[in-house]
């Protein structure tokens, strides 16, 4: 008999626990594009001027696709100190599937790719924190208010929690306060 894998487990678990899970938040996806492309632009807006010691080294990105589950949009910027790297990306429209290869549950760890995968907390959310030693590349995954999955990549990182400090350092009630025209809400 074959295992369920974590990733499929998480994904069934969210489906079971709807209340707490992402939201595909696209609910016409005949809109005009030009409609996601503006709620990217008003996340771009809402994205840190600078995360600890780290200062944008590019502008931020704001970007639109579609994928088979709908329009998804949002923004990224890459930070810089030193020689170090960091990446703040923020996802929102139809997430679902996206969010759901997360596995935040407790006592989950997984590895795949030279990373390992294990539960930490953002904000008092649950998170998913990926950690590569040999790469020593830092990355946490986690929900604000259902409708926007963020991303914080660090490398070389200097623990395998400095993501999940520097994700917790970004102030939140920007993006939390955006009011997105393409979705419901």
């Amino acid at each position: 008999m074959r295992s369920v894998s974590p990733l499929v487990a998480l994904a069934l678990a969210l489906a079971a626990c709807d209340r707490d899970g992402p939201l595909d938040t696209v609910s016409d996806s005949t809109l005009d594009a030009a409609v996601w492309r503006g709620d990217g632009q008003k996340i771009s807006a809402a994205m840190p001027h600078a995360v600890g010691a780290f200062v944008p080294v590019e502008g931020v990105d704001a970007f639109s696709t579609s994928y088979s589950t709908g329009p998804v949009f949002g923004a990224s910027c890459t930070y810089g100190d030193g020689a170090r790297q960091l990446t703040v990306r923020v996802e929102s429209g139809n997430i679902r599937v996206h969010a759901a290869s997360l596995d935040t549950r407790p006592g989950v760890v997984a590895s795949d790719s030279g990373f390992v995968t294990r539960q930490a907390v953002v904000h008092g959310r649950p998170a998913a924190l990926r950690w590569s030693e040999k790469a020593r590349t830092g990355e946490v995954t986690f929900l604000v208010q259902r409708r926007f999955l963020v991303e914080v990549r660090v490398s070389p990182a200097t623990s395998a929690d400095e993501a999940v400090s520097l994700a917790s350092s970004i102030d939140l009630a920007p993006l939390e306060s955006l009011v997105l025209d393409g979705v419901t809400h």
